[in-house]
């Protein structure tokens, strides 16, 4: 049984959460070290949550959509909608399941040629894809499968189409096979998705002052649009947004964005980030055998890169702030922003606190390694054998997570939801990581030659672990 809480801002988009009163209760379990109480849920969410007849219709139909108030537990307001929610107890979460947001979108007809935003902002999407690392071929094409599973589906579904730019950039001497791949997967979002892709190894940011002189570094898009982002950008807010091409967004998390953005006051730069984030791991640390790996919640003390958005006044620039560009160090510098009454300095906003707005895939393509749960590593929660498992780097233990075993019992509802939160499709994970797999010795051996790659990380610990995982498969 659900409590439906419906925006009062926006009638598009609908949002499905738990009773107040069973979150609340469900915090004290927390805290006080105790487990989701999964089995007493129903029960319990029947008497906190009596809607009357409009639950009834949206039990009878699910096509009909019914607009009414709650009281569940002590809210007696409208909800603003922020995405699939989540409760906090560490840094791994216990969750309430929701149903995640629900996206009508309202698409254009036609590929945009010059900017537009109802919100009268300019917002750019900065991803870059195999710099620096053209002829890696194994790598590429999984980090391809990861871009078309994951990346692609939540940008070409966000519930605002057509109001911010996406620029990707990849390497200019591309192998040709994975370039012609990559343009034929963003061909076929062209009408639902604002692209232009780049032939540069640079990763500029400050883009109003990035020089756009040669249309030949054009691969794909409109360079018209690109200039009409730009000649925009001089005079309105600019929002200039991260995202790694293995990650995933929340379907709503651009319309949450641009929504916060627009109010902001004075005339400092501002920094949003995700406050909540689901991990995809490659393998499961329940079911060694698992084909799909496994889904965790996490809230970091540092900003994650999906969603990590800068956000620029008029006439403000960081190149004169001196703020570090490194995502795990922002919140060591940068105060808290103050929503309602401003800041007089650079600051801090935590985005949809209690909810998971980006998805994290945790893979062996991923150049730092990090929070990356390895196979040789993990043990078969259903075998009982005991043997020590630690990460191979990052500051979170696997030990940490095993203590929050509802992670496990709650997996077929993550996994239920993930469509509806990310646009990511379980079975394209599954058949992804299957091809991974097939491929894993010579994708390890590509990521071996990847590391220290200009514009990557560099780290001997990440090294040392493939080279085992290598020689694991070896022999």
């Amino acid at each position: 049984m659900l409590c439906r809480f419906e925006p009062s801002h926006s009638k598009r988009m609908p949002i499905h959460v738990r009773s107040v009163g069973v979150i609340r209760r469900m915090f004290q379990k927390v805290f006080a070290g105790g487990d989701l109480p999964i089995r007493t849920r129903q029960s319990t969410r029947a008497r906190k949550c009596l809607v009357g007849p409009g639950l009834i219709l949206l039990l009878a139909s699910m096509t009909v959509s019914v607009l009414f108030y709650s009281e569940c537990g002590s809210v007696k307001r409208r909800m603003t909608a922020t995405g699939p929610k989540v409760l906090a107890a560490d840094i791994y979460h216990d969750v309430s399941i929701t149903t995640g947001p629900t996206t009508t979108l309202n698409r254009p007809p036609a590929i945009q040629k010059d900017w537009m935003n109802r919100n009268d902002l300019v917002h750019v999407i900065q991803t870059r894809f195999m710099q620096n690392q053209p002829n890696l071929l194994h790598l590429a094409e999984a980090r391809l499968q990861l871009f078309e599973t994951f990346t692609l589906p939540s940008i070409a579904r966000q519930s605002l189409a057509h109001e911010f730019l996406w620029i990707i950039r990849v390497d200019p001497d591309l192998h040709s096979s994975i370039m012609t791949k990559l343009l034929k997967l963003l061909e076929k979002e062209s009408t639902t998705v604002d692209v232009v892709v780049l032939k540069s190894n640079d990763n500029p940011e400050g883009f109003r002052h990035v020089r756009f002189e040669d249309p030949s570094t054009l691969e794909f898009g409109s360079w018209d649009l690109l200039h009409s982002y730009q000649r925009q950008s001089h005079s309105k807010l600019l929002l200039e947004t991260r995202l790694d091409a293995d990650d995933a967004l929340a379907l709503n998390f651009i319309e949450l964005l641009q929504q916060d953005a627009k109010s902001m006051k004075g005339s400092s730069l501002r920094v949003f980030c995700v406050d909540s984030h689901l991990e995809w791991q490659h393998y499961s640390y329940w079911e060694q055998s698992k084909d799909s790996g496994s889904l965790v919640g996490l809230r970091t003390g540092y900003c994650v890169t999906p969603g990590l958005t800068f956000a620029y006044p008029v006439g403000v620039d960081r190149s004169s702030l001196e703020i570090s560009t490194k995502h795990h160090k922002l919140h060591q510098q940068l105060i808290p922003c103050d929503v309602e009454k401003g800041e007089n300095g650079p600051c801090l906003q935590r985005l949809g606190v209690n909810s998971w707005l980006a998805l994290r895939s945790r893979t062996i393509t991923s150049a730092g390694m990090g929070n990356l749960i390895l196979r040789s590593q993990v043990k078969d929660h259903t075998s009982g054998e005991a043997s020590t498992v630690t990460m191979n780097t990052g500051g979170h233990t696997v030990q940490s997570l095993y203590t929050h075993d509802s992670w496990r019992r709650i997996q077929g509802q993550l996994w239920g939801s993930l469509t509806d939160w990310f646009g990511v499709q379980p079975t394209k994970i599954v058949s992804m990581r299957g091809s991974i797999e097939a491929d894993l010795h010579d994708v390890l051996q590509d990521a071996i030659e990847g590391q220290c790659k200009p514009g990557h990380s560099c780290k001997k610990s990440s090294r040392e672990v493939l080279e085992r995982l290598r020689g694991a498969i070896e022999r």
